[in-house]
């Protein structure tokens, strides 16, 4: 579908980060593999970007993922971004400052595929 963004939100080429997800479960054994993932480059260009951990209001989005023992992965410091999110009935500034928010997918991968061959 996409890749995780640095702000914990998954980037889409048709939606970018605005998205809602659900979990389906299912017992279908035959799913196509996903071996070969053309979004991975996402995580470099969040990596370069920052525009989601600079602007947010509570400071709550980590330099780096947290891995946790238990297997997961926290992109957001929670006790930070929930005041915040309470207190202005929804933030949603890491959606809003995204470049994926405010440009098609295919525009910014080719302009980050470009800035990143220069510096090879």
């Amino acid at each position: 579908l996409g890749q995780l963004g640095a702000n914990g939100l998954l980037i889409t080429p048709q939606f970018g980060p605005r998205h809602r997800l659900a979990a389906i479960y299912t017992s279908i054994s035959n799913l196509p593999s996903t071996a070969t993932d053309e979004h991975t480059w996402v995580s470099a260009f969040c990596s370069w970007c920052c525009q989601c951990h600079r602007k947010c209001p509570g400071q709550a989005i980590y330099d780096q993922p947290v891995s946790h023992p238990s297997g997961i992965v926290s992109h957001i410091d929670v006790e930070r971004c929930f005041p915040v999110f309470a207190n202005q009935y929804g933030c949603s500034i890491c959606i809003k400052v995204c470049p994926f928010n405010l440009h098609p997918y295919e525009r910014i991968r080719d302009h980050f595929a470009r800035r990143a061959a220069k510096l090879v």
